[in-house]
């Protein structure tokens, strides 16, 4: 069990989505349910985060509201979002090929070839929601998680990707304390662990993430629903 369930900080309550959503995880073990990846090259090479993350999205954003995707990579879940009906979607990269596969794919409204560090060239309050996708093993950016955490206006949300190993690391935990006991955010949403990847490659390809949401709330501790926390 990891320091945040054994925690005082609760942890969202379940509902429909997240049971809907545990539903979708369990689905994507069906290779065709998934993306390719971005080469195209291996017909079994799947990733199912972009159809997870969109889930995510659609439950938590109207469809006007600006969304910045960090690592946009070659712009997979720009696609599913904007098949969805999101328009208003940023993506920023540090890897310029991918960044031309993502412009060729014509979903975003501004990309943006930067590196993923602090400071992020965006103004304060830029955002609704924020996607990031950090899978490097046990590794956690504090500075560049708490820069994010700033871009985002109240009532918006954090959507965060990690692996299972992040998740259970020690100081990314402490940072997720300190961010909801300083009363500016709260839990929305959490995953259980799940593959990140589905099809024959899983097999190969080890990586357990969960999937998290975090919202944002304003000065007099209200979240955009209303409710007082």
């Amino acid at each position: 069990m990891s320091h945040l369930e054994n925690s005082v900080i609760p942890s969202p309550s379940p509902s429909r989505f997240a049971q809907s959503l545990c539903m979708d995880l369990k689905q994507a073990e069906t290779p065709t349910l998934g993306f390719r990846s971005k080469d195209h090259l291996s017909p079994t090479w799947r990733e199912d985060a972009p159809r997870m993350i969109a889930n995510l999205v659609e439950e938590f954003a109207a469809i006007y509201e600006h969304i910045l995707d960090l690592r946009c990579g070659d712009g997979l879940l720009g696609a599913e979002l904007h098949r969805r009906g999101f328009h208003r979607i940023t993506g920023l990269h540090d890897d310029e090929p991918e960044l031309r596969l993502a412009q060729a794919r014509n979903h975003y409204q501004n990309l943006v070839h930067s590196k993923l560090k602090a400071p992020l060239p965006f103004l304060p309050l830029s955002f609704d929601i924020v996607t990031y996708t950090h899978l490097d093993q046990g590794r956690f950016y504090k500075s560049l998680l708490s820069h994010i955490c700033r871009l985002i206006r109240p009532g918006g949300h954090l959507i965060l990707t990690l692996t299972e190993a992040v998740y259970q690391y020690a100081p990314f935990q402490n940072f997720i304390k300190e961010l909801l006991l300083g009363g500016n955010w709260t839990w929305a949403f959490i995953s259980v662990p799940h593959p990140y990847r589905s099809g024959p490659e899983r097999a190969r390809d080890a990586l357990v993430a969960r999937y998290l949401v975090f919202e944002i709330l304003d000065h007099s501790g209200m979240s955009k629903k209303g409710r007082t926390l």
